[in-house]
């Protein structure tokens, strides 16, 4: 493999881990529910947005997805891209325990694809 294909694939895998890196916590993602106040509930990672999606009241999740605030989050603090663009595909007429389960899905499988990507890429 020629050195530039190699640090092609070392900046790729680099650039694919930190998505899954912790952020602090001022960076992360606080929930607040529709009339704006906080929830009490702050994800500081991709693994802990989906855990905080499991539980967090389901008015919250329908004020932020009608907003943008997930893709908007998840694409500047954590730089996926990739992972945003999907949330923003969602049909913007599901709301309630419907969003929650396509936001779960979209998340988790986002979540598996960069573990599996990240601990297979050979570096050489």
């Amino acid at each position: 493999m020629h050195s530039k294909d190699l640090a092609k694939k070392q900046a790729s895998r680099s650039s694919l881990s930190k998505i899954l890196e912790i952020v602090p916590y001022a960076r992360g993602f606080h929930f607040c529910n529709a009339n704006g106040n906080s929830t009490g509930v702050t994800a500081t990672g991709l693994v802990d947005f989906a855990e905080k999606l499991k539980n967090v009241d389901i008015s919250s999740i329908d004020f932020h997805f009608r907003r943008g605030d997930f893709q908007k989050w998840v694409r500047a603090v954590l730089g996926d891209f990739e992972l945003a663009d999907k949330i923003t595909r969602i049909n913007e007429n599901l709301c309630g325990q419907d969003l929650r389960t396509e936001l779960l899905e979209i998340v988790n499988s986002r979540i598996v694809h960069l573990k599996t990507f990240h601990s297979n890429v050979p570096l050489r």
